[in-house]
């Protein structure tokens, strides 16, 4: 998916934060910036943001030498998400219907995005899962995501961000864990979660853990581990968590890299307008989309 020109101010909101949240001086500071408009000079609108992303925030480890701005957050996220888990495991138990509630939670657990306006503060967590609670999802693509789950021999899920990570046990809860891979990144970028934020949700309990390899807060197929291009390339159905995930593998050709004719089910909260345009959905809406590998 490409570059929307209103994904540089966020990109530059994004730098903004970690050097106000860090022990960053105004020095500093001012080449990161110099750094970051160098690298967008030099970048163009074909470019999924998550890409051009990755790079400025490799600049901003290498000159800080800081490893893991978001270190703090993320532990914060994670804790801030295991309190609401018995609630949430409840209200599924409850539900008539529970793969579909699980997904409408996985869904809501992607507002926890410090990346993205809005951030993740808690009562922002718990208005945005009562918010999707209230609202159906499209039965034909539930009825899809479940025939495809009990067809499948093997599944990818690819997580997005830490905290998050909590509400995605939820629904992986509901699948044949025996079949599934579950995917994070290779390393810290921006609030993301890695091999380090799944096993503290116990994933790695559940299912197998890999990571991408890469650092890209979304997926770079030139970039990714064997490991995960194995798991992608075996994959009968992919399930890919937040926007990320979507920006750089919904447009993207896979006949390289996937089977033919394998679902892609992409969850996540439309969080800015470039997406919202895009998927002609509105801002804040709980997406649910599907598409096929090729």
């Amino acid at each position: 998916m490409n570059m929307g020109i209103e994904c540089i101010p966020c990109l530059f909101n994004q730098i903004d934060k970690i050097i106000r949240n860090s022990d960053i001086d105004d020095k500093q500071g001012l080449i990161i910036m110099k750094k970051a408009i160098d690298i967008l000079h030099r970048s163009d609108l074909a470019e999924p943001t998550p890409h051009v992303a990755r790079k400025v925030h490799a600049e901003i480890r290498k000159i800080t030498g800081i490893s893991d701005p978001y270190e703090d957050v993320k532990a914060l996220s994670n804790a801030n998400a295991r309190k609401l888990l018995p609630s949430m495991r409840e209200i599924i138990m409850n539900s008539t219907e529970p793969v579909s509630c699980a997904i409408r939670i996985a869904i809501s657990g992607n507002i926890i995005d410090y990346g993205a306006p809005g951030g993740g503060e808690m009562h922002r967590i718990e208005e945005a899962l009562a918010s999707v609670l209230k609202r159906d999802l499209d039965q034909g693509m539930v009825d899809d995501f479940i025939q495809s789950m009990d067809s499948a021999k093997d599944i990818l899920y690819i997580g997005d961000n830490s905290g998050e990570i909590f509400f995605d046990r939820l629904l992986v809860e509901q699948m044949p864990a025996a079949k599934i891979t579950f995917a994070v990144r290779g390393g810290p970028v921006l609030n993301d979660a890695t091999p380090d934020d799944a096993r503290a949700a116990d994933i790695d309990s559940l299912v197998k853990l890999i990571s991408t390899g890469d650092t890209t807060p979304g997926i770079d197929l030139k970039r990714s581990s064997d490991e995960f291009l194995q798991a992608l390339q075996k994959a009968d159905m992919i399930i890919l968590k937040g926007q990320g995930n979507l920006e750089t593998m919904y447009g993207t050709d896979l006949r390289e890299h996937t089977k033919r004719s394998v679902p892609l089910f992409f969850l996540f909260k439309v969080k800015c307008h470039h997406i919202a345009t895009v998927t002609g959905m509105d801002l804040g809406d709980p997406a649910f989309i599907q598409r096929m590998s090729w």
